[in-house]
């Protein structure tokens, strides 16, 4: 049976580089749909209009809000290369554009090349046993019963209403058993409470502008650790970094969003 992901990104060939869509009201909160389900739906649509199927580098620019419901995704190749190949997917609601993903795909297995990954090494997240379960969700979140979250301890102040690092960090996998794959990845690095929370002293709405997201590797099965800062939140808008390592302690994505924060 398609997991909830596979269902909510399912897309309807009309020819021309153009799909028919429903998009989810699974993956929201307050009838809006999540950034990172969006750029998911959109990079479905160019793995199937490109020449590779797998996301290296997504970003989109989200140009007014997304409603679920039916939309209609247009697509265009830019370069179909032999190792590479590059494309936008446009969403359109009652003839507005919604959000624009730009795209360049490759087959992530096939990659070859030198690596240093010296420098890096998986965030400081103790064992899942040891972290906290998810804080309530948000007032009519429909995404929260879609994911799985355990927080690093002593992260969450903006559960108790304190102030503290703009860093959260933790476990995070799909609630219905899907494994972590490319396209997954992009919804979980904007599937986490923003950072930004902690440095505000009342709860706010803090939409996306734009998120890019770099895949650097396929995932292995299993929960996906993430860690989430910002450094800055100036004049209502912040970026906000992300790294997903798999359950093997490999870095499988980064990703990095500007956003905005909204009291209404």
């Amino acid at each position: 049976m398609p997991s909830e992901l596979d269902r909510s990104t399912r897309l309807v060939s009309t020819g021309d580089l153009t799909f028919d869509t429903e998009v989810s009201d699974a993956w929201g909160i307050s009838g809006i749909p999540n950034g990172g389900y969006l750029l998911a739906l959109g990079a479905t649509a160019l793995g199937q209009v490109l020449s590779h199927a797998d996301p290296l580098t997504v970003t989109a620019h989200f140009a007014r809000p997304s409603r679920p419901g039916p939309g209609q995704i247009v697509c265009e190749v830019i370069k179909a290369g032999r190792t590479q190949s590059m494309g936008v997917a446009r969403l359109l609601q009652d003839g507005k554009e919604r959000f624009r993903v730009t795209g360049t795909f490759t087959d992530l297995s096939a990659l070859r090349g030198p690596s240093n990954e010296a420098p890096g090494k998986p965030p400081p997240i103790p064992p899942i046993e040891r972290c906290q379960a998810a804080v309530a969700a948000p007032p009519g979140s429909t995404f929260g019963d879609r994911v799985e979250l355990r927080f690093v301890p002593g992260t969450t102040h903006f559960a108790t209403g304190e102030r503290g690092d703009m860093v959260l960090g933790g476990w995070i996998r799909l609630a219905d058993g899907r494994e972590p794959d490319p396209l997954s990845l992009l919804l979980l690095a904007d599937a986490w409470p923003p950072p930004a929370l902690n440095g505000v002293d009342e709860r706010v709405w803090v939409p996306t502008l734009e998120l890019t997201v770099h895949v650097r590797r396929r995932p292995s099965p299993g929960w996906v650790r993430a860690w989430f800062r910002t450094r800055y939140l100036i004049d209502g808008t912040l970026e906000e970094d992300g790294e997903l390592w798999d359950a093997r302690g490999n870095l499988v994505a980064l990703s990095r969003q500007m956003a905005r924060v909204s009291t209404a």
